[in-house]
């Protein structure tokens, strides 16, 4: 189990069975393997049913658990924070 401090959440990954359990815990959805790959929110993933690629395009925050895809070769975030822009303000606030 791993502590983040930025979000104040622990990271569990042994809650997941497989990379699917990890894309399907987002609050989105992902589409998988898709035939075009533009500006959208997608996952590559590979004959033995791991996630090698993921995309996120415009989201409302980055989820921790994204860090649980132990398989992942390419992560891009296009235009999503990795915290929370309530949280981060208030952080800003605190300081």
């Amino acid at each position: 189990m791993l502590y983040t401090e930025t979000t104040s959440q622990f990271l569990d990954c042994s809650k997941f069975k497989r990379d699917l359990d990890v894309i399907r815990s987002f609050s989105f959805v992902v589409q998988m393997n898709p035939l075009i790959k533009t500006n959208k929110i997608y996952a590559i993933m590979n004959s033995s049913s791991q996630i090698e690629e993921l995309n996120i395009f415009h989201e409302v925050q980055l989820p921790i658990d994204v860090f649980c895809l132990v398989s992942l070769h390419t992560l891009q975030v296009n235009g999503t924070p990795f915290v929370h822009k309530k949280k981060m303000n208030s952080v800003i606030m605190l300081n």
